[in-house]
């Protein structure tokens, strides 16, 4: 136990891939057996759900992969999610998502059924006292976004970067995140 009331978790995960060795031909992908409909996403309301620590996505082959999951909590009450209220933009093939409270900021661009993209800025939930700030690195503005396209109007990944989430009686943070968009 630390002092001041500080709990750090620390949790680390080591994915550890071998890639292939010098000579090695390399592996060529497969063909999908199906092709892949991606749902079309109109501009609206949705509602965004943060939740920490995050799961990381599966190591891919040849990557080497090491995760460490670093948590730390301040203060009694602490919580590591968030419900925010979101108004989406479709702007060509990239999806924005902008807080309705705050300067939070969700930028995703679909790759089939695959996501990228980044989460930027700070929101707040008024009605269940939380507020969420997106902590980039140093020299960065945004943090990244993996995921996959769930459902139609729907999508969730994983949030690789730092994220606190505040109450009134206390802070967590976390460097990943879960995150999903649903339409409200």
């Amino acid at each position: 136990m630390m002092n001041n009331g500080v709990r750090v978790v620390f949790l680390l995960t080591a994915l550890l891939t071998v890639s292939c060795g010098p000579g090695a031909s390399p592996i060529a992908p497969t063909a999908p057996t199906a092709s892949v409909t991606v749902p079309t996403f109109t501009p609206g309301s949705y509602i965004l759900m943060l939740s920490s620590p995050g799961t990381p996505p599966p190591a891919q082959p040849g990557d080497p992969n090491f995760i460490a999951v670093v948590c730390v909590t301040m203060g009694g009450g602490a919580v590591g999610s968030a419900t925010l209220d979101v108004t989406v933009d479709v702007q060509g093939t990239q999806l924005v998502g902008r807080s309705t409270n705050g300067s939070l900021v969700l930028s995703v661009q679909p790759f089939g059924a695959d996501i990228g993209g980044s989460l930027s800025g700070s929101a707040t939930n008024p009605a269940a006292g939380v507020s969420v700030a997106v902590r980039p690195k140093a020299g960065e503005t945004s943090i990244g976004l993996s995921g996959t396209v769930t459902s139609s109007r729907t999508m969730s990944g994983y949030a690789n970067g730092s994220i606190q989430f505040d109450t009134s009686s206390g802070s967590y943070s976390c460097n990943s995140a879960d995150w999903s968009l649903s339409p409200r």
